[in-house]
């Protein structure tokens, strides 16, 4: 008989199952990056609030701290997007992956029995 090597042992649903861990941890870490970027515009917007409005033309520190977490909230949302819709993707590709699976035990089934 033939060993088999490692990488032979995974099945396609396998490899898919690991694809939708990774995916999932993925969102995980852009929604908490994404809420962290939130808090962080929420503070600086309190912050210029209090501050009230210098006009001197310059922006204060507090207006560069919301300007960049704007802008982060914006890059993480668009990535957070992406990472959902590939979790989505893999998801689904399981899902018809079991139902494959399942119509394929229920044609097995019925076959035995029919021969049985």
């Amino acid at each position: 008989p033939r060993t088999m090597r490692g990488f032979e042992m995974f099945t396609i649903g396998d490899c898919q199952s690991i694809l939708l861990k990774l995916t999932n941890e993925r969102c995980i870490q852009l929604r908490y990056e994404l809420n962290e970027a939130t808090a962080r515009q929420i503070d600086a917007e309190d912050m210029m609030k209090e501050e009230g409005d210098a006009s001197d033309g310059m922006m204060t520190e507090s207006e560069m701290i919301y300007l960049t977490a704007m802008e982060d909230v914006k890059i993480i949302s668009k990535q957070l997007v992406v990472a959902e819709k590939s979790f989505n993707l893999v998801r689904d590709r399981i899902e018809k992956l079991v139902a494959r699976y399942e119509a394929m035990l229920i044609k097995i089934e019925n076959e035995s029995i029919a021969t049985g």
